[in-house]
């Protein structure tokens, strides 16, 4: 969780697992880090858990029956994935 790295330094090997992290996916770590913080409608969750469409397994009873908000949050989490913020507050697009 927050905080805490998936890898760690030192020991027998140059890098192990943190064995102490729950082992979630990553549309259910979105949806458990953002429970505390916000309350979500049954929606919502949905939306969240199967946004990454019929490119993950676990999504195969909606691939291809998307409804607009999953999309949506598709199309906001890849165009997130190429804006940088700077330090000065500047946002770069490539």
């Amino acid at each position: 969780m927050p905080g805490r790295l998936q890898c760690l330094k030192g020991g027998k090997y140059p890098y192990t697992c943190n064995q102490d992290l729950t082992c979630l996916s990553i549309h259910i770590r979105s949806i458990y880090l953002a429970l505390p913080h916000f309350e979500l409608s049954e929606k919502e969750v949905r939306a969240t858990f199967y946004h990454d469409g019929q490119y993950v397994a676990d999504n195969a009873p909606v691939s291809r029956k998307e409804k607009p908000l999953p999309l949506l949050l598709q199309y906001a989490d890849t165009w997130n994935g190429f804006v940088l913020e700077k330090e000065e507050r500047a946002v770069k697009v490539f």
